[in-house]
């Protein structure tokens, strides 16, 4: 199986850009109080990434605050997970600038990141995953309103419900009660493991009472012998299917 998986939109606790500015805003106002003290741009050139508040005193640097989008701790081993659970192809498609989308991006080993996407684009970017015999079927996980639509053209489609993101988990197909994205992994592991179960006790199934069929037609099997054994074979499939609540 290969998938898509944008993690969350983004794997990342994206912090709104107005909020990053006003605390820049804020942070300058106060390193310029004083008769003495200035702000200054320190150290010259900041990582793209990044925003910084710097303050000095007398035209030396007294200190500098650097904010940025960090990973979020429960994501940085969930591109790993998904491997191991068959996903072939993992990508990050996100509204943030394309400096802080890359970043966040290398930092998880994403094969591909789309930066700067409106919600049509994320509904144009799975629509053309889906179309790619290679990479079908897709899942996408989404967080927001934003994530909506693409939740539901996808294959399947997880919402990350924690926040209170109605609307993307009424849309998607599953959703995760808990504000952790590496449970993503954990249920892609949940959803393969109940579906070999549910193909193995199947084929399990049939093919027993196939065979108690044939030998009760060559006269071998009485009939109540007959209907005793396959109320064996129904408690051995049910008894089997069961070992998928164990997770």
């Amino acid at each position: 199986m290969s998938t898509r998986t944008p993690a969350r939109g983004s794997p990342a606790r994206s912090t709104a850009a107005a909020s990053r500015w006003a605390a820049a805003a804020s942070c300058a106002r106060r390193a310029t109080t004083g008769t003495r003290s200035r702000a200054r741009r320190w150290p010259p050139a900041a990582a793209p990434a990044r925003r910084t508040c710097s303050w000095g005193s007398n035209g030396e640097p007294a200190g500098v605050i650097v904010m940025a989008d960090e990973l979020r701790p429960d994501a940085d081993r969930i591109v790993e997970r998904l491997r191991r659970e068959g996903v072939l192809h993992v990508a990050m498609v996100s509204g943030d600038r394309a400096s802080v989308a890359q970043r966040i991006g290398d930092l998880l080993g994403v094969d591909r990141v789309y930066a700067e996407q409106s919600p049509e684009d994320k509904l144009e970017v799975v629509r053309r995953l889906r179309e790619d015999p290679q990479l079908s079927p897709v899942i996408m996980v989404g967080d927001g309103v934003n994530d909506a639509p693409a939740l539901a053209i996808a294959d399947l489609g997880i919402a990350m419900g924690a926040a209170g993101a109605t609307v993307s988990s009424e849309t998607a197909d599953a959703v995760i009660v808990v504000d952790r994205v590496d449970r993503v992994a954990d249920a892609v592991h949940t959803g393969r493991r109940a579906l070999h179960i549910a193909r193995q006790s199947v084929l399990a199934g049939m093919g027993l009472s196939i065979a108690a069929m044939g030998v009760a037609a060559a006269g071998y099997l009485p009939p109540v012998a007959g209907a005793l054994l396959q109320e064996v074979i129904d408690l051995a499939v049910i008894l089997n299917a069961l070992r998928a609540l164990r997770g």
